[in-house]
């Protein structure tokens, strides 16, 4: 029995490495039965490690970690040219073409989450007319999809021999949707795909028809998590993009102020909007706002933090170099003063440059505040970061090389509060600084149920 308990435990502990010793490689699309499934282009070669050339590859000296670095951004590169490959073409006539086209940008079919719809356009009595909608499912509302695209185009009639004036007939007067918009490139049909919208493509048509059919779920308009304030509104920008462009635009009715919105990001584009008032901004300050974005050169722009370091001048400084903020109000009032704001995809917040450190120091119940209390608070607040910034130092200054400047009684005082602690005053400073961050980190990061018991007890070891 204990013979083969040990032997047990023995197998256990156990690990057979042989199968180490034989050599890793990917099979070719020929042994692979399924390969055709997964194949998004039958021609490109197989790729195996085991081959001759790779082999006299692994044999060479090792390359310096530059050198390997620019050869992985080189093939980078290139996989990123091959997969954007066609993208600029034009549409094409046939609709059996345009199906192969799109299978092979999105990876069909294996991505799930793209719709190809197709359906006949006609009545009895008529030769149907081929056409499909395209739409990535759970960004459109399907709603507009069946109400509003698919009901006029399937019980349609009377139409017109040349294609393209059907299509603009389709525009003017069977889509009801808001937003409609006639485009001719690839390119432009996988944008407007992946933004939301539908695509709607008949054959024998060299163009095809983006329908706004945006209705993702979002989080409501809520109450400012961060910047909370006694006087002032009391919402806060969400996830939505279109949605915190509105919320500024409701507070600042002005027909000069102007949105632009460019995509940043090579493998995946990001909306950004620049937000100013034309002929109160300064031009160059706009011009500068877009030229920076422009060149950023970024596979993705995650958020509104991302975007932040690619445009400051100094990212390693202590000082943040632009303001970060969840207010709709506080981006209307800076927008009013000369400003520009940034908004970066579904962030909630916005960012507004340039600013100071006297303009970091402000908050946006500021401006609801008459001056004399306005100004006091402003002191306090100077005060408070003078304290915070000075006061270890002055501690340690005073205890070590100049008690006489203290009282005799607090010198005391002081002097029996340390006397059970083992280490220098500097030590003890730094180690109460890092408690203090760890009990700030741990009370953010961790679960709300018991973050205020580690406040409780952070207070009682400090």
């Amino acid at each position: 029995m204990d013979v083969g308990v040990g032997g047990a435990l023995k197998r256990l502990l156990t690990v057979d490495d042989t199968v180490l010793n034989d050599d890793f490689s990917l099979s070719s699309d020929d042994d692979d039965p399924d390969a055709d499934k997964y194949s998004d282009e039958p021609d490109v070669e197989s790729v195996n490690f085991t081959t001759a050339e790779n082999k006299m590859d692994t044999a060479k000296k090792p390359v310096s970690m530059r050198s390997f670095l620019r050869r992985a951004e080189r093939e980078y590169d290139e996989a990123v040219e091959k997969a954007h490959a066609g993208q600029q073409d034009k549409i094409e006539l046939d609709l059996d073409d345009m199906k192969r086209r799109l299978s092979r940008f999105f990876h069909l079919p294996q991505n799930k989450d793209i719709v190809i719809r197709e359906f006949a356009v006609g009545v009895e009595g008529r030769a149907p007319w081929r056409g499909m909608v395209v739409y990535v499912d759970g960004l459109v509302d399907k709603n507009v999809i069946n109400w509003a695209i698919l009901e006029p185009l399937m019980v349609w009639s009377h139409l017109a021999d040349d294609p393209k004036r059907a299509l603009t007939y389709v525009v003017d007067h069977l889509v009801p949707g808001h937003q409609t918009q006639l485009i001719e490139k690839w390119s432009e049909v996988v944008f407007n795909v992946l933004a939301g919208s539908t695509v709607v493509f008949l054959d024998r048509c060299d163009a095809a028809l983006v329908v706004e059919s945006k209705g993702w779920e979002h989080r409501s308009v809520s109450t400012p998590k961060m910047e909370n304030v006694v006087r002032g509104s009391q919402d806060a920008f969400t996830e939505n993009f279109r949605t915190n462009t509105g919320l500024v635009r409701m507070r600042l009715r002005s027909e000069h102020l102007v949105t632009e919105i460019h995509a940043v990001g090579n493998l995946a584009k990001t909306d950004v909007a620049i937000m100013y008032i034309h002929g109160v901004t300064n031009p160059k300050l706009v011009k500068e706002v877009r030229r920076r974005i422009s060149d950023i050169d970024v596979d993705y722009v995650l958020d509104a933090g991302m975007l932040e370091q690619f445009i400051e001048d100094r990212p390693s400084m202590m000082i943040p170099q632009v303001l970060v903020t969840e207010r709709p109000d506080r981006v209307a009032a800076m927008l009013a003063e000369g400003y520009v704001a940034i908004f970066v995809g579904h962030s909630p917040v916005a960012i507004i440059v340039p600013v100071v450190l006297w303009s970091l120091m402000h908050t946006s119940e500021d401006t609801n505040l008459r001056i004399v209390p306005g100004t006091f608070i402003r002191v306090i607040r100077w005060v408070a970061l003078l304290t915070a910034l000075l006061l270890p130092g002055l501690y340690i200054a005073v205890t070590n090389y100049h008690s006489e400047m203290l009282p005799t009684d607090l010198m005391l005082a002081i002097a029996g509060s340390r006397e059970q602690v083992p280490f220098p005053v500097v030590v003890e400073v730094l180690l109460m600084e890092f408690a203090i961050e760890l009990i700030r980190e741990a009370g953010i990061r961790i679960p709300s149920v018991i973050g205020p018991t580690i406040g409780i007890v952070g207070t009682g070891v400090n």
